[in-house]
């Protein structure tokens, strides 16, 4: 469903990220893990179109998408959430949602707002449709980050720690809803620090340092291993982040 092939980002004499290149399966979910500064939310942005690669490629249904802009690859079904919500205040959960499916969906009149109205459903914003969005608490505004990124039709959803700054509580809901999100047929790229979330929805993880790729694999072969634990934690992990 999307492949990143050595993708490469650098600013000036940085380079943020190197090389990285990994594939993910339809209906597939992956984890990515690594410390702050490791380069996960530039990848993010290489594969959304938010930022052109330095070097390298990315393919998604087996089409190159190195010369789409994020607009077309989200209406071809790559669609990414931002990890800070940023919700057009002003208007309604409704219009918010709205909004998505028109422009980032590319939908017209009644098939719009159908698909705004069951991103809704699915989120649990329903009942809030009529609300301003700036009136939305913190799970609120993650809930309508996810109805609008569901409106677009995603195939590909693309995840920014959206579990940051939630209560163990909301975090369970999260998780709850971003597991139906995938076990409908959407696959997912979750970039996430709360680990005990990311491994309760992902099968496989992968692990950056320093824009490198460290490690790749299952949950436990990823957090048992030697470079992960050097990198995110320094020394051993926490048990209760073991699967």
């Amino acid at each position: 469903m999307l492949e990143a092939r050595g993708l490469t980002r650098s600013y000036g004499a940085v380079t943020v990220v190197s090389d990285v290149s990994f594939t993910l399966a339809p209906g597939e979910a992956l984890g990515v893990l690594g410390p702050n500064g490791a380069g996960k939310t530039t990848l993010l942005k290489m594969l959304s179109g938010d930022v052109r690669p330095s070097a390298g490629q990315v393919l998604f249904a087996g089409v190159s998408a190195s010369d789409l802009p994020q607009a077309a690859r989200c209406r071809a079904g790559l669609v990414r959430t931002s990890q800070i919500p940023q919700p057009f205040s002003g208007l309604t959960v409704w219009e918010n949602t709205l909004t998505a499916a028109l422009h980032g969906g590319g939908l017209h009149g009644a098939d719009a707002e159908q698909a705004a109205h069951d991103a809704l459903r699915r989120s649990g914003l329903l009942d809030r449709h009529a609300l301003p969005a700036g009136q939305l608490s913190l799970m609120g505004r993650k809930r309508l980050e996810l109805s609008r990124a569901l409106a677009c039709g995603p195939k590909v959803l693309l995840l920014d720690e959206i579990a940051g700054g939630l209560s163990d509580f909301e975090v369970q809901d999260l998780v709850a809803l971003i597991r139906e999100i995938n076990t409908s047929g959407v696959a997912i790229i979750w970039i996430e620090h709360i680990v005990h979330a990311l491994i309760s929805v992902v099968s496989r993880l992968i692990a950056l340092d320093f824009g490198r790729l460290i490690a790749s694999g299952t949950p436990l072969e990823v957090l048992a291993s030697d470079n992960f634990r050097r990198a995110y934690f320094g020394d051993e992990p926490p048990l209760e982040l073991m699967p």
